[in-house]
């Protein structure tokens, strides 16, 4: 636990395998073979820690965001890149960020909290947010944002900043998420590369939820990363339809009357 933990908290040079054998006087295999491991326990409580929240949780957060102006919402979410020490050998330029750099990208939902209850990971960092996930009010080309678009805009983000906090707190608490020292060169690597991102979130909910958690010691389920190789027709059509304006519509005139209050 030791040996993962350290690996989980470092990145740059102090994240090298060598660096690391050197400093527990260990082989690198065995560090390799430790924190395979400690992955995988900790993996067998994600199901336990990161879950999306029960009917009576949804209902506690439906009323918290009320009072924000947001009625309804039970979460915040956002797209954070997790860098990449080096270029993937394979398809290496999909994972060329617009940053400048190589990450994976993915997104994560949170609460008020800090606790993150869903996340998807897994993309190429050159997949933009807005292919996870559908932004807030944009400018159109040759158009500007009218006054009400603008204020929602503004409180959405002020609201917002939570899952902006949350990310930060992650990255923080685990800073091999600042430059993952792994090398990709097929499934399998992005998988472990999966894996040691879904540890890490698994540890920061434990961390923040401290001695609320009583962990299952029956629990049998174990995780498996999910399958990411998506077609790009199966994440669906990413244009505005009808029920999805109305829908933003319909949110942003009750943020406008929420703050005419």
């Amino acid at each position: 636990m030791m040996v993962a933990l350290k690996r989980f908290g470092c990145y740059g040079n102090a994240a090298s395998i060598g660096m690391l054998a050197r400093f527990f006087r260990l082989g690198e295999g065995t560090i390799e073979l430790y924190t395979n491991r400690c992955i995988m326990a900790v993996l067998q409580m994600q199901s336990q820690l990161v879950t999306w929240p029960t009917r009576e949780k949804r209902a506690t957060l439906s009323n918290e965001y009320a009072d924000l102006g947001f009625e309804g919402s039970i979460g915040l979410i956002d797209g954070t890149l997790i860098v990449l020490h080096e270029c993937p050998q394979k398809d290496g330029p999909d994972y060329y960020s617009r940053k400048g750099f190589y990450a994976i990208a993915t997104l994560i939902a949170c609460d008020q909290a800090k606790n993150i209850t869903y996340v998807y990971t897994g993309w190429p960092g050159c997949s933009h947010d807005q292919r996870l996930t559908i932004p807030a009010y944009r400018r159109q080309r040759n158009l500007q944002l009218t006054n009400d678009q603008h204020k929602f805009n503004q409180h959405l983000s002020s609201v917002r900043v939570v899952v902006e906090n949350c990310i930060g707190l992650l990255k923080g608490r685990f800073q091999s998420l600042k430059g993952l020292r792994m090398r990709i060169s097929g499934k399998r690597d992005l998988i472990r590369v999966t894996a040691w991102i879904m540890a890490c979130v698994t540890l920061h909910n434990y961390l923040n939820q401290g001695e609320n958690f009583d962990l299952d010691e029956d629990t049998t389920d174990s995780h498996h990363p999910p399958d990411d190789d998506i077609e790009a027709n199966e994440i669906g059509n990413h244009h505005p339809t009808l029920a999805g304006t109305t829908k933003q519509t319909e949110v942003m005139t009750q943020v406008l009357e929420f703050l005419a209050q």
